[in-house]
Order: C-alpha cells, then structure tokens, then sequence
C-alpha cells in the first residue's frame, strides 16, 4: 500500500481508494484465518503434552507477533492464548525474549472492555518475575493502571489491576514508583468509602506495602488520612487497616498523629490474653480480667455475631485477635520523648496486664505473636526510667519471667533479640542497672549467647557485656576470660589434646625421651594450660572505674546515635502482607 501511495501520488484519487479496498478485504481475510488456525491451536492445546510441542515450535513468538496487529477479535484470542501459556516458566522466558511487555502495553490504550480485562489478566500472569516487572516498570505500566482504580470502573478490573500493583509493590526498589503514580488518592477513597465491613484485601496489602518505604508513608500518613483510618479501623475492628497503621507508626515523624488514640487500642490490648486455648482466638474479658474491670474493658461492637455456626463465631474471634495484637505492635512503636510512657502504663491498666500475661505462659503453651510484641512493649516502656522500675523494683516478676524465656524460647531468635534489648534499656538505668547484676542470673545468660549464630544477638550480647563490666569489676574479669578462651579456642584444645596424650608419648616428670635419646625436656620450662588460664584475667589491664555519679546518660553507650545504628537490625516481621 505504501508503494501504492508513492506511485500514484494523490491519496485522494479513485484508483488509490480501490486499491486501498483491495488491501483491507485481503487484510480482514487474513486475519481472518489466523483467528480461526490460533482458535484451533488454543482448543488442541489443552493438552499439556501437545502445548510443549507447540511451544518447542516456536507458538510463543509467533503469538507475539500478532499482538501488533490491530483487529480486536484477534488481539483478544492471542491475548486470552498467551495468557493459557503464562503459568509455565518456559513459555515465560520465550514471552521475555519477545519483549511481550512492550507489545502488550499498548492493547491497553483500545477502548475494548473484553481486550483490556484479558490484558489485565496476562500482566497479572506476568508479574510474578522479576525480569517482567522490571519491564512493567521501565514502560511506565504503573502510571497506566492508575485509571483503572475508582468508583465507576468495572470492579473486576479494579481487583486484577490490585493485584498487578501488589506484585510490584513487593520489591522496595518499586514501592516508591507504584506510590508516585498517582494512585494513591484513589487508592484511600477505596479503603476509606468501603461499604463492608472490612476493607478490601487487595487494596489494603498493597498500601500496607507501600507504607514500608519513609517517602511513600509520608504521602500516605497525612494527618487527617490517619485519623480518618483510625477511626474506621476502631469502628468495625478492620484488622488488615491497624496492621497499614502500624507499619505508619514505624516512621518517628509520624508516631504523633496516634496518641490520642492511645485509650483505644489499650481497650482492645487488655480484653486480649497471652496464652489462649487452642481453637479460640480470643479469651473473653470476664475469663481475663477483674470483676472490677469488665464494664470499662467493654469492647462495645457496632456489629453482632452470627451464633448459627461455629465457623462464623470462630472467624470473628481470629479476626478480634489479630486487630488486638496489631494495635500491641503499634502501641510498642510509640516510642516519643515527650510521651510519659509510665503514666500511660499505670492509667490504661496496662502493667497488670503485662505482668499476668508474662506469667500465664509458664503455665500453658505460648503464643509466639502475642508474646513478642508484649516483649516489645515491655522493651518500649523500658526507655523510661520510672517505667523500667516499675516493672523490675515494685514487686513485679517481668524480669524473672524474661529469663525463663530465654531458656524455653532460645530457638525463636527474634524474641530472644527482643529481651535483649529489654536488658539493655534496664541496665541503662543506675537502680534497675544494679538489680540485674546482683539479684539476677542476667549476666549469665547474656554470656551464654555471646556466640550465638545470629549476628545481630551477638551485637547486642558484646554491648550488654561492656555495660556490665564497666560498673562490676568480677563480672568484667569473667567476661574478659570467656572472650579471650572463645578466641582462643583452637590453640587451648591443642594443648588440652597434648595433655590427654597417654604416658608412653610424653610424661611431664621425665626428662628424657622414651627412645633413650639425649632429647632432654626441662619440666621447669612447661606451662600448663591450667596455670595459663589461671593468670589469663592478669593479663588484661583492668577495666576504668565508673564515675562516681554515673547516670544512663552519663554511659558512652547512651548516646541517642549509637543505640541508633545499634538497633538498626530489620526484624523478621517487615509489615509487609
């Protein structure tokens, strides 16, 4: 047709109108056949075995091809076979070497409702390599899908383009690309607007996502939105909605937009128990706390539960689980200089709700989340000086309780790292400081874990360890003799080897080798390694006397940066859903 057009010149005439017919009967007649031959093939192709010979004859390139072509019928046969292809890595790596994604994106731009929902679906397929979504990205594919997130789009749609979002969003490298695609207003009114009872899934997963990079919570944590879902999430109890307002409240410069909202999550934290009976979620407040307490503990649901079956008492039970142990996480985040954490310990009944918990797991089976984020807050609450005696001086047996953890939970890392840290805020506080030294078997353990195969327990233990021995001399001569037989090691078993050796090779009282040589040893000029590990602590220069009015703040390990870069360890629950 081009050739057609330079030959004769005039695009208007008559002879260049008949010839452009011609072609466009001999194009739709083509297209045509390739619609009923790539029909054919995909009803063949139900069979797996025929599909991989298919594949090895080159079907998957040969579909790609045809994504240029324009006819909507056939772009939506092609597209509906290739995403039949898209659930096997080998039909994957083909759809790569073809550069599927940049063909596809444009079926995106033809008004077709039936085309741009089957094209969803394979962008769907697709996003679960990595190769593909780096491609979405470099075509700017979410920007693209923004207008596919509203009221009056088609809600099958909506949910698919979720999900393709989702996937993106679960590379920190592409958090920030998905939340500066405009998306994230729409994405609020989705979340906020909802008739249901919870949220959407989808939706909520992938904001929850997103609120894990500092930039895109700040787009997201807008003071007004917070509110707004906080009032929603206490409303109807939307579990997935705290988890997004925790991952908010990670970020310092949005941890104050939560503490009015403080009475409300200390509500749904004390009606939830530490240790709950396989096949309840959760232990109904009458069973937990004191007569006394019941009316103010009152959850006062705005929905009933369905009592007809099990299963729905169940699920709701779960459900009221998971918002309590979300909003225990968040509360543990809200560590603020200018929150009196004592005070919202001692008002909220927060403390005697930790102290039987804590206590209750010695007697049944503990649960791993909930007992985490106690121990977090218990770790929070310890930044406070008067907090931190409070639950070790007045009668409270929180520390002894952390101790028996690290014996009975010593193979979960993350709740061992988390007593940790509770240690470490303790001994920054002169009073409580003293108490775990000398009342306490907390050294002992701390250098039980020195060596542990977790790097960031080991960080800890070494700083722990220097705490204690700057302000306790036999402790830091102990410490300094198990540093230095851990480092050591190799040579004092070769020596212990040596004198477990029978006394036909060498006995220390002879002088003389055993053949009658004139190999002489000298016995005076042996060292024993007992005699060695005797004198090894005199070896090390003493440790400096502490000052004689030595505060937590005072302690080179105080310093705000160096617990800064200390505890900057990701944890093993990230936020992300």
């Amino acid at each position: 047709l081009s050739k057609k057009r330079l030959e004769l010149g005039e695009l208007d005439s008559a002879e260049f109108r008949l010839h452009e017919d011609n072609f466009r009967v001999l194009v739709n007649k083509q297209e045509q056949l390739f619609r009923v031959a790539i029909y054919l093939l995909l009803n063949i192709a139900e069979s797996v075995e025929v599909e991989e010979k298919m594949r090895r004859k080159g079907i998957v390139s040969l579909l790609c091809r045809c994504l240029d072509l324009q006819n909507c019928d056939l772009l939506i046969l092609v597209t509906s076979f290739l995403k039949k292809l898209s659930v096997f890595q080998e039909n994957i790596n083909d759809m790569i070497a073809n550069n599927i994604v940049q063909r596809l994106v444009g079926a995106l731009a033809i008004p077709q409702p039936d085309l741009t929902r089957i094209t969803l679906c394979l962008f769907h397929n697709l996003a679960f390599d990595r190769e593909l979504r780096a491609a979405m990205v470099e075509e700017g594919l979410p920007q693209k899908l923004g207008c596919f997130i509203g009221e009056d789009v088609d809600p099958s749609c909506q949910n698919v383009v979720l999900r393709i979002l989702y996937q993106l969003s679960t590379e920190d490298k592409y958090k920030l690309v998905v939340a500066e695609s405009g998306c994230l207003p729409a994405l609020m009114r989705v979340i906020l607007c909802s008739s249901e009872r919870c949220s959407e899934p989808e939706c909520v997963a992938l904001v929850i996502n997103l609120a894990c990079d500092r930039t895109a919570a700040r787009m997201i944590g807008e003071p007004r939105g917070i509110r707004l879902m906080l009032k929603r999430a206490f409303s109807h109890h939307d579990p997935l909605l705290m988890k997004l307002l925790r991952n908010l409240s990670e970020f310092d410069e949005l941890k104050p937009n939560f503490v009015d909202f403080l009475p409300n999550m200390a509500t749904a934290i004390v009606t939830l128990d530490v240790t709950p009976t396989p096949g309840s979620g959760l232990v109904l407040a009458e069973h937990f706390l004191p007569q006394e307490q019941l009316s103010t503990a009152n959850l006062e649901l705005d929905y009933a539960v369905d009592s007809e079956g099990d299963d729905d008492e169940d699920d709701f039970e779960d459900n009221e689980r998971s918002f309590a142990v979300e909003c225990l996480g968040l509360l543990a985040n809200l560590r603020l200089e200018d929150l009196d954490i004592n005070l919202v310990l001692d008002d909220l009944k927060l403390l005697p709700w930790i102290r039987r918990g804590l206590e209750q797991v010695d007697r049944t089976p503990p649960n791993d989340d909930i007992l985490l984020e106690t121990i977090r807050l218990v770790g929070t609450a310890s930044c406070d000086e008067e907090a931190a005696k409070m639950l070790t001086l007045q009668g409270g047996t929180v520390v002894l309780n952390l101790i028996s953890f690290l014996n009975s939970r010593q193979e979960d890392d993350e709740i061992v790292y988390q007593i940790l840290r509770v240690f470490y805020h303790l001994l920054l506080h002169q009073e409580t400081r003293q108490y775990l030294i000398t009342s306490t078997q907390v050294p002992n353990y701390v250098m039980d874990l020195m060596h542990d195969k977790t790097a960031a327990i080991r960080k800890i233990c070494d700083v722990v360890l220097d705490i204690i021995s700057e302000h306790d001399e036999t402790w830091a001569r102990m410490v300094q003799m198990q540093r230095f037989k851990w480092y050591n090691s190799q040579w004092l078993k070769v020596i212990d080897t040596t004198e477990s050796r029978e006394p036909g090779w060498y006995s220390p009282t002879s002088t003389q080798s055993s053949d009658g040589d004139g190999d002489y040893i000298d016995e005076d000029h042996c060292l024993m390694a007992a005699n060695l590990l005797e004198d090894a602590a005199s070896w090390f220069a003493p440790p400096p006397q502490p000052p004689p009015t030595s505060t937590a703040t005072d302690l080179p390990h105080a310093d705000p940066q160096l617990k800064l870069d200390l505890f900057n360890v990701p944890t093993y629950f990230t936020g992300e859903c």
